[in-house]
């Protein structure tokens, strides 16, 4: 199997682990990955696709994760239904009748 291959499984696996992990660090090493599939294409030595590696994985780091991170954990949720309501005011168009959240009493 060439090394161009064994790559590509781990841009797999590490992309489909990240599915099963918080954050995004996961997906920092597959982009590392990524560029080790490109290094081994064109020939480069195991160090030169460790090079690769390490240097796509640090990139990913400084770059990519910061704005993964910024759209993706936001601090506030965006709330919806009826959670978006609170605090607002609503105009009613149907009869409310307590009763029948009682249980009919």
């Amino acid at each position: 199997m060439d090394a161009w291959m064994i790559w590509a499984i781990a841009v797999f696996v590490l992309a489909v682990l990240k599915i099963f992990t918080p954050g995004f660090f996961v997906l920092c090493l597959s982009f590392g990955a990524l560029c080790a599939v490109l290094a081994a294409a064109l020939g480069f030595g195991l160090a030169g696709q460790l090079a690769f590696f390490a240097v796509g994985s640090t990139l990913a780091f400084i770059f990519v994760r910061p704005v993964m991170v910024k759209y993706f954990l936001k601090k506030d949720p965006v709330k919806t239904g009826i959670e978006a309501r609170v605090g607002r005011t609503v105009r009613v168009t149907e009869a409310i009748d307590t009763l029948i959240h009682r249980g009919g009493e």
